[in-house]
């Protein structure tokens, strides 16, 4: 059997919730029958998803060094770096 998602529908969530579900089918199937996932296309995009992050977190910290350099001091750094990370955590959500 074959699920597709929606087109506005989030496949991460998709998949998270079959495989929540999968137990409950494998229990209600007869046993003779298995039911396995055949592909999970999530595994490149939680990867690629992973990678975006771990970018968006090197790219703050180079952004606070950056501005730590030219001002040469730490509170008027402090305050675009509260600055930078708040729009990026928006951003992520």
């Amino acid at each position: 059997m074959a699920i597709n998602r929606q087109p506005a529908a989030n496949m991460i969530e998709t998949v998270d919730r079959i495989n929540a579900v999968l137990p409950q089918l494998r229990a209600s199937i007869s046993p003779s029958l298995h039911l396995n996932i055949a592909v999970d296309r999530t595994t490149t995009i939680r990867s690629s998803v992973h990678d975006v992050e771990i970018a968006m977190i090197i790219s703050i910290i180079l952004v606070i060094f950056v501005v730590f350099a030219f001002l040469r001091n730490v509170w008027a750094t402090i305050i675009p770096s509260v600055a930078v990370r708040s729009r990026s955590s928006a951003r992520l959500a």
